[in-house]
């Protein structure tokens, strides 16, 4: 440890945690942790599995994610792709993973980026076209990427969004419906990164990107919705 007397003539919130010379009172990181834990007379205060499912139904069928009749007849007012239309063996990855996991999409969408538009991956396997991003929207994505993964978003075929809707979990269980959704992004990434392998591509996770910039060209607020991570998409074809 330094000696207290030690002044950091560059300060970071990095460097302060590794030294320990930041206030003593903590980061807003460890705060937010001593905030959301429960304690043990809370417990019982959790919402019962009933109502858990019936929000995540209620979603799944209504809510954000549209739901299978609207995308099937066109009733959300937005194009709708098929997943055929993705470049393969990209389309029958994400239909295999809407059959097996399409019901963990609720704390987080899965967008995918490709040809300029912006489409949400419905649990049921429509792509719904939010928007469209402009020209070269894989190359100004790429820009703001860690350099060494800048060329797994250059080249990819296409490249999935991960979006962290921290509401959905924090309407139940409050501050630490916050932590539940992360943890909940974090299991789909890792099987949509899994399922991908496992369909030939070469799947690469990302979360270290400039946030605001990503979020602005996804059309997130970057508070109640934000990218949490990118999984660039690439097969021997596509690259």
């Amino acid at each position: 440890m330094p000696s207290p007397n030690v002044r950091t003539l560059d300060p970071t919130a990095r460097i302060e945690y590794q030294t320990r010379l930041g206030d003593a009172r903590g980061t807003l990181a460890e705060t937010y942790h001593l905030r959301s834990r429960l304690r043990p007379w809370e417990l019982d205060r959790l919402p019962s599995e009933a109502d858990v499912q019936a929000l995540r139904d209620w979603l799944h069928a209504s809510g954000r994610t549209y739901g299978d009749d609207v995308v099937a007849e066109g009733r959300a007012g937005l194009p709708v792709r098929d997943l055929q239309e993705l470049p393969q063996p990209v389309g029958a990855f994400l239909a295999a993973f809407c059959r097996g996991q399409g019901a963990a999409m609720y704390a987080a969408d899965v967008t995918v980026v490709h040809h300029d538009e912006l489409a949400l991956l419905t649990p049921a396997g429509g792509l719904v076209v939010e928007r469209s991003l402009g020209a070269d929207s894989l190359t100004r994505l790429a820009q703001q990427v860690h350099r060494e993964q800048r060329g797994a978003v250059e080249t990819a075929g296409c490249v999935l969004a991960v979006m962290t809707v921290p509401w959905r979990q924090m309407v139940l269980y409050g501050e630490r419906g916050f932590r539940r959704a992360l943890m909940e992004t974090g299991i789909l990434v890792a099987s949509l990164c899994g399922v991908a392998a496992q369909a030939g591509l070469r799947p690469t996770p990302i979360v270290d990107f400039a946030d605001a910039e990503v979020d602005a060209l996804l059309f997130n607020d970057g508070v109640e919705r934000f990218c949490a991570a990118l999984v660039a998409l690439e097969t021997e074809a596509l690259a």
